[in-house]
């Protein structure tokens, strides 16, 4: 897959998350006396996820997933190691980087 191709489909993921933390703050200011969390469809935004990472060969782990929840989309960047290369997982272009290595 291409780069191009890579982020058209990742952005979906960008949109997600960004509905669903103003879905947050809605349900959050009706419920303020309680923790309140919106979670409508977090179960295929976890599939969507697996198979986008269904589309690349790496046997390493699944970076798509880490990207999203530990860097927090390049957010709180992580540095991996991937054949004796150090990336710092800071933005979509090095994610796909470790993608296609």
């Amino acid at each position: 897959m291409k780069y191009e191709e890579f982020e058209k489909w990742f952005n979906a993921i960008l949109r997600f998350q960004k509905e669903s933390e103003k879905a947050n703050k809605a349900v959050q200011s009706l419920c303020s006396s309680s923790f309140a969390v919106f979670d409508v469809g977090a179960d295929l935004f976890d599939n969507y996820i697996e198979l986008l990472e269904s589309c690349f060969s790496t046997s390493e782990g699944e970076w798509i997933t880490y990207y999203v929840y530990d860097c927090d989309c390049g957010r709180s960047p992580k540095e991996v190691q991937v054949n004796d290369e150090k990336i710092l997982l800071d933005s979509l272009e090095k994610l796909y980087k470790v993608l296609a290595i």
